[in-house]
């Protein structure tokens, strides 16, 4: 019931583009899914996400029965058969309820997805309001909520259905996958259909793009694979249209505007799109001989892309401001980490974080595909420029205008300045927006690496795969080229996903925690506050409880586990170092009403018996009610 009905609201934009349009069912897809998170967000900026939801589902089965009607009027059944149900349509068919049915009961089990990616959607959820909402009690409120909002709309679709409040994990994954096959629907429509096999391959390589270098995006959310497919997308789009039509325009607009929303670094894909945009609107076109309408016309359209973008940041920016969100970061400059690259100038620790990322491009080795293939950044970044400028060559040998040549040679340069700009100036970003603990130690800098990479090979394998798939050349060059793309494709992690592994794991994390849960949910009113305990721990049993135990509020991270002598052990930077007296005015002064024990050690018990009515009683996956009389905790359960 929830997949037919989600699958239909997703189709109605469809619907009406075939229509009224006479579009094709997969140029309007992606389309309606960046739609339905753009007003979602326009409503959240006002604080009524859940009247923006309804006013969303209402104007979505209007837009089904409007295009009906019109196509009973216009009598033309035959035209809008063929737009609707084309080769595109089965294939998304097919991939939504294989979607659909691997992620059943998928639970949330990666770190980043309880302190953010799947925890927003809940806050969100609960709140029906964006995180920056001083009651959401959020880790990181400044990060932009695109892909949430999407998210949030399935999680109501699926409320809607069932008349329940509940907050199902698996339809976070569901969303997720679905956004980012709509995105590369629209190329399926370069392809030729008349030689099926040739036709088929060619999506499936369009399909394996998307996984390469993140092979872990069905089975995680975490929004920079998101970013990749947006821009990877936008770039193949700007290079392979002989012309710009309208409905490309939007796509191609709508995808800068979601990219600001999707996180920080959208902001500088988006602009490297727009500029592409430009170049390849106005390459083509000369002004000297165009009629003065024309001119204003091309420059209109050309301001589309850069107004949603300037749009989107400066909304952004308001509802931060509004809601007083704390920005994390410092001002990153170019110019100092410069020097600091080449004259290694700097005393700090600052210069070893450089070097250190000069050693993670040049010499860390990364495994490509199944096949235990190692190689490092560098070896890579020059295989993915060489491969975009033979596109480019190719491309430009059967462009016969001087001027659209030119125009093409100059998109692939610039999208290649990107691509070095962003490698090189994630040093800069290391030592101006980490801890110095995360800056040395380069945090999650194969995934951030991953996403401009990923973004380029998204380009090149979509760029080749329309190139061979509409040429006539020998089967033998197109079939080593899918050879290539599918050596390089993580295939055993389909396989995962197919055969439903990810589910199964992330139920049995889960489970490992359902008896502490169960306990709360079951002692602890939903506005309670409590004390979360876990010694020695790193923060996951933190972040889990934390995200599972919602709407209630715990202490704030890095003080679960407890010590009156400091860290348990040489790089332990996990536990706070609080006196049993502290801790115990901590508890009284800040008002919680329990205390939650996950996990206890020996120094525990013994150091902090105290605060307990009877010590006995500490054990792993207990909770203490504070009598604030006594000053002490009862264990209840």
């Amino acid at each position: 019931m929830f997949s037919s009905t989600v699958f239909m609201l997703l189709a109605s934009g469809s619907v009406f583009g075939v229509s009224f349009f006479e579009k094709k069912f997969e140029e309007v897809l992606p389309i309606t899914c960046m739609g339905i998170s753009g007003i979602l967000f326009i409503f959240g900026m006002f604080g009524m996400l859940k009247i923006g939801f309804w006013l969303i589902f209402a104007a979505l089965i209007a837009l089904v029965l409007i295009s009906l009607l019109n196509t009973i009027i216009k009598k033309d059944f035959l035209q809008f058969v063929k737009g609707f149900f084309t080769p595109a349509f089965f294939i998304f068919s097919f991939l939504f309820f294989i979607i659909c049915l691997c992620n059943r009961g998928k639970l949330a089990a990666h770190t980043d997805e309880f302190s953010h990616w799947v925890d927003s959607v809940k806050t969100m959820f609960l709140l029906d309001d964006f995180i920056t909402n001083e009651n959401s009690h959020s880790l990181f409120k400044s990060y932009p909520p695109i892909m949430a909002l999407f998210q949030y709309f399935f999680q109501r679709v699926n409320a809607l259905i069932f008349r329940s409040n509940d907050f199902v994990e698996e339809k976070v994954y569901v969303a997720y996958q679905v956004f980012v096959v709509s995105l590369i629907l629209p190329f399926f429509k370069m392809l030729n259909t008349k030689k099926l096999w040739r036709f088929l391959m060619s999506c499936m390589i369009i399909i394996c793009a998307t996984l390469l270098f993140y092979p872990d995006i069905m089975t995680v959310v975490v929004i920079d694979p998101f970013i990749s497919v947006l821009t990877g997308c936008a770039f193949a789009n700007l290079l392979l249209c002989d012309k710009l039509e309208k409905i490309q325009i939007v796509y191609i607009s709508m995808i800068c505007f979601t990219l600001v929303l999707a996180k920080d670094i959208g902001l500088y894909f988006s602009c490297f799109i727009c500029i592409c945009f430009v170049i390849r609107h106005l390459g083509r076109m000369d002004f000297r001989s165009a009629e003065k309408r024309l001119r204003v016309k091309s420059i209109l359209i050309c301001s589309l892309p850069i107004l949603l973008t300037t749009i989107a940041k400066i909304l952004w920016k308001m509802e931060l401001n509004i809601s007083k969100v704390q920005i994390f970061g410092g001002k990153t400059e170019l110019l100092t980490y410069t020097r600091m690259f080449f004259l290694k100038n700097d005393q700090s620790y600052k210069q070893e974080v450089v070097e250190k990322v000069k050693t993670a491009y040049f010499e860390n080795r990364i495994t490509i595909g199944d096949f235990d293939f190692k190689t490092s950044y560098f070896v890579l970044s020059v295989c993915l420029c060489l491969a975009l400028f033979l596109f480019s060559a190719l491309y430009c040998s059967k462009i016969k205008s001087k001027r659209g040549k030119t125009t093409f040679k100059l998109l692939a340069v610039i999208i290649v300045v990107q691509f070095v700009l962003y490698i090189y100036s994630l040093g800069a970003i290391y030592i101006a927006n980490f801890s110095e603990y995360e800056a040395q130690n380069l945090a999650s800098y194969q995934r951030y690496m991953d996403i401009v990479f990923r973004s380029l090979c998204i380009t090149v394998i979509i760029c080749f795969t329309c190139y061979f798939n509409n040429s006539n050349d020998s089967k033998t060059t197109f079939a080593i080229f899918a050879a290539i793309v599918v050596i390089i494709t993580p295939f055993s992690k389909v396989e995962k996903f197919i055969n439903r592994n990810g589910v199964k794991e992330s139920i049995s994390v889960r489970s490992r925690y359902s008896k502490i849960i169960d306990v709360v949910n079951k002692n602890c009113e939903k506005n309670a506050k409590i004390y979360f305990v876990s010694q020695e721990d790193k923060g996951y049993d933190y972040q889990v409880i934390r995200f599972s135990i919602r709407p209630r509020l715990v202490n704030e991270g890095f003080s679960w586990s407890l010590s009156e002598d400091g860290p348990f052990y040489d790089g332990d930077i996990w536990t706070k170092k609080i006196s049993a007296a502290d801790f115990r005015n901590t508890i009284l002064t800040q008002e919680y009403d329990y205390v939650v024990i996950c996990k206890t050690n020996d120094y525990f018990s013994h150091h902090y018996m105290s605060l307990f009515e009877d010590a006995n009683e500490i054990t792993d996956n207990s909770i203490f009610r504070l009598d604030r009389q006594a000053c002490k905790l009862k264990r209840i359960g």
